[in-house]
């Protein structure tokens, strides 16, 4: 558990959670490589490489997504920056990766104080998660990029890469 000032601390820890295998993505990128290996010839290769970079991602952004269900903190309450907070509610949210959006549902919460106060997510905290969308590699490489290029070619690079694909407001 973290326990530096102002982080998340669990005061009714929930059971933790057993993450799913990636079995889908595994399964995707196998059927494709066998594929390949049936058809090299009748298949162009620039066909393959990005076929297999879009099944690699895929792979990717399902770890990521476990790995950051699995961070999730679902309890009846929890301090954040000191302030006791009381489960609100579970919902969807969908964040940028360095490989592309992942979408994870995860607890919100509420201070016990305001009942009109706006929820927090305990795991955007935890994780570092910049404006409610950006992880911190993903916030880390798109602000690089836009440093170097104009908005507009840094949208043409991450599309060419094919990783993230942050729009120009982004």
């Amino acid at each position: 558990m973290n326990t530096k000032p102002g982080a998340t601390v669990v005061l009714f820890p929930s059971k933790p959670k057993e993450p799913p295998s990636p079995t889908a993505a595994l399964d995707a990128i196998k059927a494709l490589v066998t594929a390949r290996g049936e058809n090299r010839r009748s298949q162009d290769f620039s066909t393959f490489e990005r076929e297999l970079h879009q099944r690699v991602m895929g792979l990717e952004r399902e770890l990521l997504a476990t790995e950051l269900s699995a961070m999730d903190i679902d309890a009846p309450e929890v301090f954040i920056d000191g302030v006791p907070h009381r489960r609100a509610l579970r919902a969807k949210q969908t964040y940028l990766t360095s490989a592309g959006e992942v979408v994870v549902e995860r607890t919100l919460y509420r201070p016990r104080s305001g009942p009109s106060a706006p929820v927090v997510s305990a795991l955007d905290r935890e994780v570092g998660i910049v404006d409610g969308y950006l992880t911190p590699v993903a916030a880390n490489l798109a602000l690089y990029v836009v440093t170097e290029l104009t908005p507009g070619g840094a949208e043409d690079l991450f599309k060419r890469i094919g990783n993230m694909a942050p729009s120009k407001s982004t």
